[in-house]
């Protein structure tokens, strides 16, 4: 059977918080403790820590110790340091002495080495031996220890939970070497762990234990998908050895991030959906720190899980990741997420939105910068206009000015002109000074000449007697001349 035969169930009424009780009682027969349900649950750094594996006793068929090709695993390994501790294993760093290199080796804790939990390791190492995914980590061998109990030796993966870049407030980080804004990356990395989970559906497989702290962070920023131990196959004909998930009666997982179906132990109602409903917890963890389930103990955040109702988001949270999330968190299967490809592909939609917006952004704030150097030059062209109108405006002002003064230089030099004019210069004076000379010797003359006139004319008379006539007739002629000179001596005055 494949994945796209499945159909999504429908799970009836979503449980009110008075039915607590209810869950409790259901949980009780499965054969959970009532100490395990009412625990605390309300501390941070322990809400994706504790995990619910289903408390199983009975021994299966199922060997648990395997026949490698070194009997003991100390032959072949130098094991160092622990790397990490989960809920049933513990992992620590080591080297290879065949091949000298680096690896990690996966064991159980001292306190859950028991046939079950060997079980699930030895399915957890087949299931990461089927998937191969650059999201997922390769396995290198299956071996056992010492005591005879089954290890994982796989690649070592030197990094961060993904757990370790998100705190309380919801505040995200990123890894020193990876640039730009946390958020984009953070969208960035649950899309990947989508294409793993997607690959892991593809050949039949659930996770069922998708969180943060199941992701680890290489210093280059790339996400690995860890913790395969609660897997589970689609179909009973798988080829995996594995449990199949429609045959689930116990309740397994992290209460924080449960589906409704598996806070219900509903097995015949688990398909990839379910897992999607992880995803979109992890996207919940993404943009408010913590998981999707609250509660102040592990019955309520149970409670919470199978009612799942719609998450509000605060207004830093970008509409269109509240709306995916609360979408892969429907409380119906049928309304989630068909795939967890179709979760990806709106989460890199939204990446390609953002991208596109941020460009937007930018060409909107690179033509704001021009448009505001543009008006700057405006500004700077319409003040020197100004200077420039000013500047003419004095200058005409300035023009008229000096209009105004040659005027009055104009004028000033007519009036000086004729003052001068009215002036007589020393050339007329002395001209005057001569005509009267000549005016004065004129009339002088002919004072003289009437003088000599009257004295001729007085001779004239008394010697008229004595005379000759031609005596007479020349001093008739001096007469006459005496009168024309002073008769022109007057005229000339």
């Amino acid at each position: 059977m494949s994945t796209d035969d499945l159909s999504a169930p429908r799970l009836g009424d979503a449980l009110d918080h008075d039915d607590e009780a209810t869950l409790l009682v259901r949980y009780e027969t499965l054969g959970l403790e009532r100490s395990t349900l009412t625990r605390a649950a309300d501390v941070f750094e322990d809400v994706e820590v504790s995990r619910i594996d289903g408390n199983e006793d009975s021994v299966s068929d199922e060997p648990t110790r395997v026949e490698a090709d070194l009997s003991h695993l100390s032959v072949a390994m130098d094991v160092h340091d622990a790397l990490g501790r989960g809920g049933t294993a513990e992992v620590h760093a080591a080297t290879q002495r065949t091949l000298r290199r680096q690896v990690a080796v996966k064991a159980l804790r001292a306190d859950h080495r028991t046939p079950a939990y060997s079980r699930q390791l030895l399915s957890e190492a087949r299931i990461l031996a089927a998937l191969e995914h650059p999201a997922i980590v390769p396995v290198y061998m299956l071996a056992t220890d010492a005591d005879g109990d089954p290890v994982i030796v796989m690649r070592h993966v030197d990094g961060e939970l993904w757990r370790h870049f998100i705190d309380r407030e919801g505040r995200l980080t990123t890894p020193a070497s990876v640039p730009g804004d946390p958020l984009r990356w953070h969208v960035r990395v649950l899309a990947t762990i989508c294409d793993a989970v997607h690959h892991a559906h593809g050949i039949g497989v659930l996770h069922r234990d998708l969180k943060l702290r199941n992701v680890v962070i290489t210093e280059g920023g790339d996400p690995y998908l860890l913790d395969w131990g609660l897997a589970a196959v689609l179909s009973p004909d798988s080829d995996l050895d594995l449990p199949f998930a429609g045959d689930e009666q116990k309740l397994r997982g992290t209460p924080g991030y449960l589906a409704p179906e598996m806070a219900a132990v509903d097995g015949a109602a688990f398909g990839p959906w379910t897992d999607v409903y992880l995803l979109g917890g992890c996207l919940h963890a993404v943009l408010t720190g913590w998981p999707r389930h609250r509660g102040r103990t592990v019955i309520e955040q149970l409670a919470c899980a199978y009612s799942s109702r719609p998450a509000s988001y605060p207004p830093s949270v970008p509409p269109p990741l509240g709306m995916i999330a609360n979408r892969a968190c429907a409380r119906e299967p049928s309304e989630r997420y068909p795939s967890a490809a179709a979760m990806r592909r709106d989460l890199l939609a939204w990446l390609d939105g953002e991208r596109v917006a941020l460009a937007v952004a930018s060409q909107r704030q690179a033509l704001a910068g021009e448009q505001a150097s543009v008006r700057i030059v405006q500004q700077e062209l319409a003040a020197e206009q100004a200077t420039m109108s000013a500047s003419r405006t004095r200058l005409d002002s300035e023009r008229q000015r000096l209009r105004r003064d040659q005027d009055q230089l104009k004028a000033e030099r007519d009036r000086l002109a004729r003052a001068r004019d009215a002036v007589p210069g020393p050339d007329a004076r002395s001209a005057a000074r001569r005509r009267v000379a000549r005016q004065r010797r004129s009339r002088l003359i002919a004072v003289l000449a009437l003088a000599v006139l009257l004295l001729g004319t007085v001779v004239v008379a008394v010697a008229a007697l004595d005379l000759s006539r031609g005596s007479l007739l020349l001093l008739l002629a001096g007469e006459l001349l005496g009168g024309l000179i002073a008769t022109a001596a007057l005229v000339r005055s």
